[in-house]
């Protein structure tokens, strides 16, 4: 039997094919794959669950800020993203934060693994199934497209962000086993969205706070308020159409212009991150013309899309006492801390 279990998965199926073909013995069958095959198996999945899959250990390719694709452990790379998305903050905000980022890293590469199933089977893949980069060789990138990472020399927060990863070492965020589509944001201003209301009907989640004004502490300490102006020319060069008005609509979020022209909220975001002008930095936002400067002027609240976690909230959260499950709990009402070996698809 110890013999049987060294030999690789292809060698055990080609042996016992050999003998299934020439002498028929399908007793020899059940028995073969109840016996032999879970034990010799090494694979990440089996029958839709994950077994003994040391993720935290395993490296993935990572878009860094320089543009170039750096490998590394999902350890190491949680510790320099847990310190660039949350410098400033507490222990247990540390902890939550690598809950989440991995929870991403992890969804994403199991993204990855289907689509390239998909595409040689020739399934269909439907949007919310999509990969973030499903036509490049790294898993995430460095923007706030996915997750802010850089190198960090400080070693008081290097020991700090490796405590919080040890310390939730392959654990993820998930609703019914399943891991949970990660968002997360700097400062809510108030105001919960869903990512259907932002994003299209096929990302609807029932995890997620409806929209509109909700409990999040920031909503009295650290409110963000904000002014940004965009040049009219630089829009209607956009939308192809001199613009005389412009209003928001919400579900999905979006401007009008004219009345008729929309412009979804992720469309507009991207188009402004890839120019020169100030981000429009959350999605609760009005705006008007400037009769003289010939530019709209975009008034918001909130930093960030406003979806899912309040990093703003969950650090006053933190210093009036919630730990990292408790304050994961206040924004994911529902969902539970996981290892991802008891995970599923």
């Amino acid at each position: 039997m110890k013999f049987f279990k060294k030999m690789p998965i292809k060698t055990l199926t080609a042996v016992f094919f050999i003998f299934f073909c020439n002498f028929k013995i399908y007793p020899a069958l059940i028995i073969f794959f109840s016996l032999f095959m879970p034990a010799v198996s090494n694979c990440s999945e089996i029958s839709g669950h994950i077994r003994s899959f040391d993720f935290d250990n395993y490296e993935i390719n990572i878009l860094n800020f320089n543009g170039k694709i750096e490998r590394i452990k999902v350890k190491n790379y949680l510790k320099s993203a847990v310190i660039a998305e949350t410098p400033a903050a507490g222990a247990e905000n540390y902890k939550l934060t690598a809950v989440l980022i991995r929870t991403l890293a992890y969804s994403e590469y199991m993204k990855n693994a289907d689509y390239k199933i998909t595409l040689k089977t020739g399934g269909t893949v439907y949007p919310e199934n999509m990969p973030r980069h499903y036509n490049s060789n790294f898993l995430l990138c460095s923007k706030t497209h996915c997750v802010s990472f850089k190198k960090c020399d400080n070693a008081d927060k290097l020991k700090s962000a490796e405590a919080a990863v040890a310390e939730t070492e392959n654990k993820i965020l998930t609703s019914g086993a399943v891991p949970v589509e990660i968002f997360f944001s700097a400062n809510c201003g108030g105001y919960s969205h869903t990512p259907s209301e932002l994003y299209g009907a096929n990302f609807s989640y029932p995890y997620y706070q409806a929209s509109g004004p909700n409990r999040c502490p920031c909503q009295t300490v650290g409110r963000r308020e904000w002014t940004s102006h965009i040049s009219k020319k630089f829009l209607e060069k956009f939308s192809g159409v001199e613009i005389g008005s412009c209003e928001t609509f919400q579900n999905p979020y979006q401007i009008i212009i004219n009345g008729k022209i929309n412009i979804n909220y992720d469309k507009l975001m991207h188009l402004i991150e890839n120019s020169n002008y100030n981000r429009i930095k959350s999605p609760n936002f009005k705006t008007t013309i400037a009769k003289y400067s010939g530019s709209l002027i975009f008034y918001g609240t909130g930093i960030g899309h406003g979806i899912g976690l309040c990093q703003k909230g969950a650090d006053i959260l933190e210093k009036n006492g919630l730990n990292y499950t408790q304050i994961l709990e206040f924004y994911y009402p529902g969902c539970e801390i996981t290892k991802i070996e008891n995970t599923r698809r």
